[in-house]
């Protein structure tokens, strides 16, 4: 069986790659590219006497152009040199697809597809690829092996491979290949040269790419890459046949760009011109109008906490099947045939007269999804996840400045539809009596006791049918914790929860075990918590455990010494190379230029925090720094929040529950006597307690009124001395009152100690921004009560609360009036 596997230029022919059983056959084909030009070329064109005829050809607007027809041999010369002239004004068309790839399309053929003896399509089929795994490190390896040069260049010429996967290809190759003085071409051999690389922007992160550069007769694939590193060899394949993009043109670039040759393909196909950079323009929209469109997905906040008997509902391709189900396309959008389909909430509509290229281009991805879906195996779950990232991709580019027909309107389109399918969702569940718990764009947390797998396969089938997307569950939580932020433990964010499926699988997002940025230590560390408490029935048995999480706790600290330093490493994606602070990785930054290496934006830094201060992984000698991996792991408690686990009483004997709320000490004063005006009296009687109890108060609110009032001496005086009491954390006390607020009624100092009173009337209850800013004091370890005027039949005089729950902790009665 004979397959066609790749296809270059050389000179003014195609050559192609054929493989018929273990035979590699090489091809030569002619091809001529043309350009379209649009009329205002005709006198560039007669004056430079270049060969050109005025045709018809019609637009992906299905409306007809006039265009001059140029057919050329040296394409990328000849646009850049059309580009020139007209100071990139001149509208063009199919002037960026390379040859190679429009005489597939023109040929109706597709990578690795069977071909005849004629090259003619006969069908898609599965072909065996030789596969060599190259390492270029400190040591050469060959598949995993150590090998010299010699026993390397051996086995390479032995085994003849058809595809070279290894990290970082495009720089270590060249090197490799000059090491060894061989050439890695099958045929029509040149120079394997680098030549660099760029950072750019992706998803909030700035990555690094290296120019890639594409083998003759054999297929060239960084692991490293976007593309590359998610999918293996027949992943890859797999996606060249559906999209018609050539392997070496699609493993070095983004899912998008495979989201695109398909487009490419789909308008070649349709006898359509394929515009170079002109775009289509959307409609006039106010300002008003704007703001209402131009929104992201919908999310429910989560309710923060630990919940039980809890099932994740999730639409497959959401966004993609939103996009052929509604026809979403820059041409239907901006359509004037009906009829029409109004978006939901926005002032947009879309046509459906005929099926858009974009759901063209989407579909045969969305079938081949479902049906690995549908047939899950080791092998179509590895296929999966190119396809996936395909998808995931598709959305966003429909309004990427590089897509064909990027339109900001079919992207408020998509966002208006995907909001009102969630809410769609969340009223189904309301209806069917389910508590909604959290709610995440395209997925659902669902709850009600006793929830059973066959009630929500119902509820799957009932919702399928309401929004038109697939949808499923992997199962139901045992239990499931949704997490606050990190900073404000009352503040709920999305995508941050773990939980236990009855399975006993787990599944976590959002904390360090699923963070590139956190170490091995850190990961492996939060994960034998996970196992810990994942077999916990219910919250009251996780708090139970929590002495034996302390004891691992104590048990990774301690032997911090004498861990390997892999499982130390931080990696960090740097977004710059020149700092104004220095950070960690400014100062990896630092050490790698003094050794000469070229740092871009992008490129990921490996470093080690060491008693000395940070050093480059592979300059660690030791020594480690105890405190801050300390200070990771503990960070990676924070998930034990809910539960009222405090890192600060780690260490401390674990003995009673109470010990690990954040509470405050609350203490109750009856009152002298009845006073008829209220206002302000909490504070003037306890003002008047502290100071004859010999502390010295200042005002918490005037903290800094010094620097910025003109103020009485005496006052300036006091406020000097507090300024210098408190020495370096007088700033971020200053800061604390200044922008959070909630700052107690009174700062008092005695005996070299601080301690913050609030004072409260009876009843009156903390703020929210009070309790956020007495949780950040006792963070800095200071004092805080809690100081209530009552009246004289007050049962209590001192108690412990906590400020998240509101539980008490009484630690004395009041047993006379004083």
């Amino acid at each position: 069986m004979r397959f066609l596997i790749d296809a270059y230029r050389k000179g003014n022919k195609i050559i192609l790659w054929v493989k018929e059983n273990e035979k590699n056959i090489r091809i030569e084909k002619e091809f001529e590219s043309h350009v379209y030009l649009s009329l205002k070329a005709k006198e560039f064109l007669e004056r430079e006497n270049i060969p050109h005829s005025l045709v018809k050809r019609k637009t992906y607007y299905n409306t007809i152009k006039d265009v001059y027809d140029v057919a050329v041999v040296n394409l990328s010369k000849f646009v850049r040199d059309v580009e020139k002239e007209f100071k990139h004004k001149l509208v063009m068309f199919d002037a960026d697809i390379i040859p190679e790839q429009m005489f597939l399309y023109k040929n109706n053929l597709v990578p690795f597809c069977c071909v005849d003896e004629n090259l003619n399509f006969l069908k898609i089929d599965t072909v065996q690829l030789k596969e060599v795994n190259i390492e270029v490190d400190k040591k050469l390896k060959y598949n995993g092996k150590e090998v010299s040069d010699e026993e390397f260049l051996e086995r390479f010429k032995q085994d003849d491979p058809d595809v070279i996967r290894m990290p970082y290809a495009f720089s270590k190759l060249p090197e490799l290949s000059k090491r060894l003085n061989y050439n890695f071409h099958r045929w029509d051999a040149t120079d394997i040269k680098y030549i660099g690389g760029k950072s750019y922007y992706s998803y909030g992160q700035v990555r690094y790419q290296d120019f890639a550069y594409s083998l003759r007769g054999r297929l060239l694939v960084d692991s490293c890459s976007m593309v590359g590193s998610y999918c293996s060899t027949e992943a890859i394949v797999e996606l060249c046949q559906l999209s018609g993009c050539l392997f070496q043109k699609l493993a070095p670039r983004s899912f998008g760009a495979v989201f695109q040759s398909s487009l490419v393909r789909e308008m070649v196909r349709s006898r359509l011109m394929v515009p170079f950079k002109q775009k289509p323009v959307d409609r006039p929209m106010n300002m008003l109008d704007f703001l209402k469109s131009d929104r992201a997905g919908h999310t429910l906040d989560p309710k923060i906490g630990f919940h039980k008997d809890v099932a994740q509902i999730d639409f497959s391709s959401m966004y993609p099947w939103l996009i052929y189900n509604h026809n979403i396309s820059a041409e239907t959008v901006l359509s004037k045939e009906g009829p029409f389909e109004n978006v939901p909430g926005i002032p947009v509509r879309v046509s459906l007269r005929h099926k858009g290229l974009v759901p063209r281009a989407i579909k045969p991805f969305l079938d081949r999804r479902m049906y690995y879906k549908k047939n899950p195996s080791s092998v179509n779950n590895e296929k999966a996840v190119g396809l996936k990232w395909v998808l995931v991709t598709s959305y966003g580019y429909l309004r990427f400045r590089e897509f064909k027909l990027g339109l900001a309107s079919s992207h408020m389109a998509i966002c208006s539809y995907a909001r009102e399918a969630l809410l769609k969702s969340m009223h189904l569940a309301e209806e069917k009596g389910y508590e909604v718990v959290h709610g995440i764009v395209d997925c659902l947390f669902i709850k009600k006791k006793g929830i059973t797998e066959e009630e929500v396969k119902d509820f799957c089938r009932e919702l399928e049918a309401l929004v038109g997307v697939p949808c499923g569950f992997d199962g139901i939580y045992k239990w499931v914790v949704l997490l606050p932020s990190v900073i404000d433990f009352q503040r709920p964010v999305p995508a941050r929860y773990y939980g236990v499926f009855t399975s006993g699988d787990v599944k976590a997002r959002g904390i360090e075990v699923r963070q590139h940025s956190s170490c091995m230590l850190v990961r492996d560390f939060q994960e034998k918590v996970l196992s810990i408490i994942k077999n916990c029935p219910d919250k009251k048995e996780i708090v139970a455990m929590f002495p034996f999480i302390c004891k691992l706790f104590k048990k990774y600290a301690s032997s911090l010494d004498e861990i390997d330093h892999k499982y130390l490493e931080c990696r960090v994606r740097v977004s710059k190379t020149d700092y104004k602070h220095k950070i960690a990785q400014a100062v990896a930054v630092l050490q790698l230029k003094k050794k000469g290496v070229d740092v871009k934006p992008g490129m990921v830094v490996r470093f080690i925090y060491s008693s000395s201060g940070v050093v480059l992984a592979e300059d660690f000698k030791g020594n480690v720094d105890v405190v801050k991996y300390r200070k990771f792991l503990l960070r990676s408690l924070r998930i034990l929040q809910p539960f009222g686990f405090i890192t600060e009483n780690v260490y401390e004997r674990q003995s009673r529950l109470e010990e690990f709320c954040f509470k405050v000490t609350e203490k109750y004063v009856p009152m002298r006597k009845e006073f008829f005006e209220k206002r302000g009296l909490s504070e003037k009687e306890f003002k008047r307690v502290l100071e004859k109890d010999g502390w010295i108060v200042w005002r918490g609110g005037s903290i800094g009124v010094q620097d910025r009032d003109e103020v009485y001496p005496n006052v300036y005086k006091k406020y000097e001395l507090l300024k210098r009491l408190l020495g370096k954390r007088y700033c971020q006390l200053k800061y604390i009152n200044s922008v959070h607020h909630g700052m107690p009624d009174f700062i008092c100092y005695r005996h070299q100690k601080f301690k913050f009173v609030e004072c409260k009337l009876q009843y009156e209850s903390l703020s929210d921004v009070q309790k956020r800013c007495i949780t950040k004091l006792q963070n800095m370890g200071y004092l805080v009560e809690v100081c209530r005027l009552m009246k004289q039949s007050a049962r209590f005089k001192v108690v412990h609360r906590d400020v998240n729950t509101g539980k008490r902790i009484i630690l004395e009665k009041q047993l006379k009036v004083i």
